[in-house]
């Protein structure tokens, strides 16, 4: 029963019509270069034909006829040269065109899905299936299934004329095709399998090499290299160990297939040679024979390698479906706000959630922040502060209470994806991208030299940018090499008060600055954003001296500290 319910996968028509959804856009690109395989496909077998008249045609002695059929013969190859040219350069665009499309789709369906279900993806399993799964698919739509189609049709009619020739030839060699192609399933289901375990093996591998590139300090600090160098040679033995299996039955597929391919050879050569011998054919169709017996048997094991491809390439298709299959971001699109709307601030009512159902992280908590407030949220580690700013953004969904922003209009609009841009958000973690400050800080937004200028200023970050060497147009690497941890966090801070949203998210947002530059960018935020509505979280005093309003996280609910000690 489970071998006839993976037959029955292995031949869902429904796989094959995402397959051609995937298409969408290069159909007739596709169609074209089908078509043009098919015509080179078939001057194939119209070259073993004019062989044996060009051939035969210089034994009887017409020398004419054989130098006019020669000449065909080199037309024919100058149009099987032209049509692989055009097709190899053709190919090479489609087909690396449909893989940049299409890895910007998935990775735009990857940022528009949502943030719980996509981070449970590590990073080198993402990129696995952005690069090499990408890549698969697009490699079966623009080569594979035309090669297929082309081979199948050159065997049609490889085999018609053989027939023509010599039916019992041509019966012969027909028989061999089920037991190749029989063959060739059998083994490609199970080098899908293989092929699949080997992709999620390479995610592993990726993303373990990347996370360690990321933690190089930390693994040099804590003399954990040679450790990390054993793990990641253990996955590469684990991914290796999964190649050398699938290259093995592969090997062994194509022994098998070869000789069949062999034996079908042999008994044409043999039949064609006795023939000859008896002069019941004449040497031309004696070379016809041994050339269409190639064209018959070329197809049928160019297929049967093809096939298990195409089947190993069906689970690069069902790993990119994963990913689309994953649930997309809430968008409240009937709320709609009016420009002369005021925002009087965010509600949250009765809100409670879970990463696991037994394990509750926040329970019925119920805040109402006022726009131009400044709110500081404190509690210990792991109480559940950077959950809630979570919530807030509506990077995770609550699993019962609500969100919402009220405006004067009495309107309130549920938190969503949409309205995000109403924060901005400053975490711990500075996250800065390779490239310009300036690109840091504008993140492609138009913004005038005097909003930029008031960022600098208030983020305590234009003194240092004016050392630099070439200012506000510095270079930095990636995670923010190039400048300090402090500098990174004040730019990180910059960036948002540089964009000027109406909420101001702090997530220990100054726990890499000392205290006076900590008392002074305090002081300037205050002071040059008094209306931005400020939410902090912090283990440290300076930010909460000038919060309006402190809740502290206990007991998994947001109670109102009013005699926190500074």
């Amino acid at each position: 029963m489970q071998k006839i319910e993976k037959l029955k996968k292995l031949i869902d028509i429904n796989i094959y019509r995402t397959l051609y959804k995937y298409s969408n856009g290069y159909r007739s690109k596709i169609l074209l270069i089908t078509t043009l395989s098919i015509l080179q496909a078939l001057l194939n077998v119209l070259v073993a034909f004019i062989t044996k008249l060009m051939i035969d045609f210089a034994i009887d002695g017409d020398y004419r006829s054989a130098l006019h059929y020669g000449i065909f013969f080199a037309l024919l190859l100058i149009i099987d040269l032209s049509l692989y040219s055009f097709l190899s350069h053709n190919n090479v665009k489609l087909e690396n065109t449909m893989v940049n499309n299409l890895q910007l789709h998935l990775l735009t369906r990857i940022y528009h899905k949502k943030w719980a279900s996509i981070s449970q993806h590590n990073t080198g399993d993402l990129l696995t299936r952005l690069y090499e799964d990408v890549r698969h698919v697009v490699q079966t739509l623009t080569n594979i299934i035309p090669t297929m189609i082309a081979l199948f049709l050159q065997f049609i009619a490889a085999f018609a004329m053989l027939a023509y020739f010599d039916w019992m030839l041509a019966m012969l060699t027909f028989l061999i095709t089920p037991f190749t192609v029989l063959i060739s399933m059998i083994i490609g289901r199970t080098l899908r399998e293989i092929q699949y375990k080997i992709q999620n093996a390479d995610g592993i591998q990726r993303s373990k090499i990347n996370e360690s590139l990321q933690n190089l300090i930390l693994l040099k600090t804590f003399n954990y290299l040679n450790e990390n160098i054993s793990q990641i040679s253990s996955l590469q033995n684990n991914r290796f160990a999964l190649i050398k299996n699938k290259n093995l039955k592969s090997i062994k597929a194509n022994v098998i297939l070869e000789s069949g391919y062999n034996v079908g050879f042999f008994f044409a050569l043999t039949l064609g040679a006795y023939r000859l011998a008896q002069s019941a054919i004449t040497f031309g169709t004696f070379t016809a024979f041994l050339q269409l017996v190639g064209e018959i048997q070329g197809p049928i094991h160019e297929m049967t390698r093809s096939i298990p491809r195409l089947i190993s390439s069906l689970s690069s298709l069902e790993r990119i479906e994963e990913i689309y299959a994953l649930p997309d971001e809430s968008h409240q699109d009937n709320y709609i706000t009016e420009n002369s709307e005021k925002l009087l601030g965010l509600q949250i009512q009765n809100l409670s959630f879970a990463y696991d159902p037994s394990i509750p992280v926040l329970k019925n908590v119920s805040l109402e922040i006022v726009s131009g407030k400044r709110i500081g949220i404190i509690g210990p580690s792991g109480s559940g502060k950077t959950t809630l700013i979570h919530l807030i953004l509506s990077l995770i969904e609550p699993n019962s209470g609500n969100l919402f922003l009220a405006f004067d209009s009495g309107k309130k609009i549920p938190a969503s994806s949409l309205t995000r841009h109403y924060f901005t958000y400053v975490s711990q973690s500075n996250p800065l991208f390779s490239g310009s400050l300036r690109e840091n800080l504008f993140l492609n937004e138009h913004i005038s030299k005097e909003q930029l200028q008031t960022a600098l200023t208030a983020a305590c970050c234009d003194e240092f940018i004016d050392q630099l060497e070439q200012g506000i147009d510095s270079l930095i690497h990636e995670r923010g090499v190039g400048i300090s941890q402090g500098q990174a966090q004040r730019i990180n801070i910059a960036r948002a008060l540089v964009h000027n949203k109406p909420f101001l998210i702090l997530d220990e947002a100054t726990s890499s600055l000392d205290r006076s530059t900590e008392q002074e960018l305090i002081k300037n935020i205050a002071h040059y954003y008094p209306n931005t509505t400020l939410i902090a979280i912090t283990h440290g005093t300076e930010l909460l001296k000038i919060c309006d309003e402190i809740y502290e996280i206990k007991d998994k609910k947001l109670v109102l500290t009013t005699d926190y000690a500074y």
